[in-house]
């Protein structure tokens, strides 16, 4: 049971940073989306040491939408290749 517990948890951990690493990509190759983004979240978390909060991630409405482009893109991108 462990050893598939640890499994489930190394594939969550690496799906997530393939997913990361995608919306990052994504943001490398379009500067005026990475500034856009970049904006949005200089407006809610101006102080580098402010803690981020549940409240502030709700606010960050075009950061959910970047993440939401890259899984799309990259889901479609996996359905392609297959």
């Amino acid at each position: 049971m462990k050893d598939s517990a640890a499994k489930t948890y190394l594939c969550v951990l690496l799906q997530t940073s393939f997913s990361v690493a995608c919306a990052l990509y994504n943001l490398a190759k379009n500067p005026d989306k990475q500034q856009k983004l970049f904006e949005e979240i200089q407006r809610y978390i101006p102080d580098k040491d402010q803690p981020v909060t549940s409240g502030i991630l709700n606010e960050l409405k075009y950061l959910k939408a970047c993440i939401k482009e890259s899984m799309r893109y990259l889901q479609n991108t996996a359905e392609f290749s297959s």
